[in-house]
């Protein structure tokens, strides 16, 4: 029995090995960890190493530890349905990073490889389970916000965050406690924190710029499903064509500019190979390629993110205008029309 790296080694003659990953929390095993009502154990630093652990792994083989930071927490009794477990993820400055429940899922971004990565589509809820609980932060910022019906060549994950000491802070109605975790870099790196940061930084513009251009999409939607709605009621009106004249401008101004936005023919992944990737698809290949290396972005890639973030400007204004012109205009020709029609 070797205790190396905070893990525990167990090998026998030349036959075997396994390691008991992470003993950091047999440290703080002290009188009142067991009987407070929770207990957040000091993460020990975590590393950007890629990898980790597979749902596949062979029979009789061991499991790698999970990447990312590994946080461990004591509860001297199992959850109810009234209570709320929340484990938030700060920055150095403060500001909340990514948040999570023992009540509700993180929202999770539609993922075209589900079906081939289960692990990876595990719950996104706190265990609240009474004794001593896991919960393994990818070192990323959630998922970007994309419609349900979302078909993207990628995965819309996060970007990584750069090196640094950052704040997990557990909560359980009014109690509360912080702890930092160190994230490294990987070691066989030359990278600069500078280089880190850049990279994080873009990144995290693209990452919002792909959730603004789906907000932007889900506003839109909501806009012509109502006008739709609304039309299709008012079949009796004597005013129907002309109502109708009016809703078929909004929404096709809407269409045409969501069209520039999403690639709404596509139907599985392999349809990139089909029809060309808009907007939202040319975002989230462009985060992979800034996150491809533990490196600086390139200026090629800081240019084409100001080129789609040109592009993105563009479709908000115009649906701005769609909604302050073309619906306006709808707006007053019902003006009078009953919130509620009997066919």
């Amino acid at each position: 029995l070797v205790v190396s790296r905070q893990d525990l080694v167990v090998a026998t003659q030349g036959r075997s090995f396994w390691i008991l990953d992470d003993l950091t929390p047999l440290h703080e095993l002290v009188d009142g960890v067991a009987t407070d009502p929770a207990h957040l154990f000091a993460p020990r630093a975590a590393s950007l190493f890629g990898g980790g652990s597979s749902s596949r792994a062979p029979t009789g083989a061991g499991t790698n530890p999970p990447a990312g930071a590994m946080i461990h927490y004591a509860l001297a009794e199992e959850l109810s349905d009234e209570d709320e477990l929340t484990l938030a993820i700060l920055d150095s400055s403060g500001q909340v990073l990514r948040s999570f429940s023992s009540s509700e899922e993180e929202p999770r971004a539609p993922n075209p490889w589900a079906s081939f990565m289960p692990s990876g589509a595990g719950s996104r809820k706190l265990p609240g389970k009474a004794g001593m609980n896991r919960w393994v932060w990818d070192i990323r910022l959630p998922d970007a916000e994309l419609v349900e019906d979302a078909v993207l060549w990628g995965r819309a994950r996060g970007p990584r965050v750069a090196p640094g000491t950052y704040r997990i802070r557990l909560s359980l109605g009014d109690w509360s406690q912080t702890r930092n975790v160190e994230l490294v870099p990987d070691p066989r790196m030359t990278t600069t924190p500078a280089e880190y940061s850049e990279q994080f930084e873009l990144a995290r513009s693209i990452w919002e710029s792909l959730s603004e251009c789906h907000r932007a999409i889900s506003r839109s939607r909501d806009v012509r499903t109502q006008v739709e709605a609304l039309v299709s009621r008012l079949d009796d009106d004597d005013r129907a064509e002309q109502i109708a004249e009016a809703a078929q401008l909004v929404v096709d101004a809407l269409t045409a500019i969501e069209d520039r936005l999403h690639q709404s023919r596509s139907e599985a992944p392999q349809d990139t190979l089909n029809y060309q990737p808009q907007l939202d698809n040319q975002l989230l290949s462009l985060q992979g390629v800034v996150t491809s290396a533990d490196a600086a972005p390139t200026d090629g890639a800081v240019e084409r993110y100001q080129e789609l973030r040109g592009e993105l400007d563009a479709a908000l204004a115009e649906i701005d205008a769609v909604i302050e012109t073309e619906l306006a205009a709808f707006n007053a020709l019902v003006d009078d029309v009953p919130a509620v029609i009997v066919q």
